[in-house]
């Protein structure tokens, strides 16, 4: 089982007044819907809702992280890969790095 965190970081990017917030939940959740190729199959569908499932819940109830069965994390690895951020920017690679190397934990 892996524990991947959810927080919120805000990140200045130059040229913009504002800084960009990266919500680790908000992204999980994004990237997870997104099809590169334009939609989904059945086969995707079935992979990913389970998992979207467990990171809305997470995000409802304002937890500092969700964990995510061995498989459900490389489902959410795979999304991730092709996943077309709006920003390049270190705190997207952070959240990344963050992600793919999610610390293995003991189910609850």
């Amino acid at each position: 089982m892996r524990q991947i965190p959810l927080r919120t970081v805000e990140a200045q990017v130059r040229g913009q007044d504002a800084p960009i917030t990266v919500d680790y939940g908000e992204l999980l959740y994004r990237a997870l819907m997104f099809s590169a190729r334009g939609g989904h199959s059945l086969q995707e569908i079935r992979e990913r809702m389970p998992v979207l499932d467990r990171v809305e819940k997470a995000i409802e109830e304002k937890a500092e992280w969700v964990r995510l069965e061995d498989a459900q994390h490389q489902v959410v690895v795979r999304a991730l890969a092709v996943y077309p951020f709006g920003v390049v920017h270190a705190a997207i690679v952070a959240f990344a790095d963050a992600v793919e190397g999610a610390p293995e934990v003991e189910p609850a």
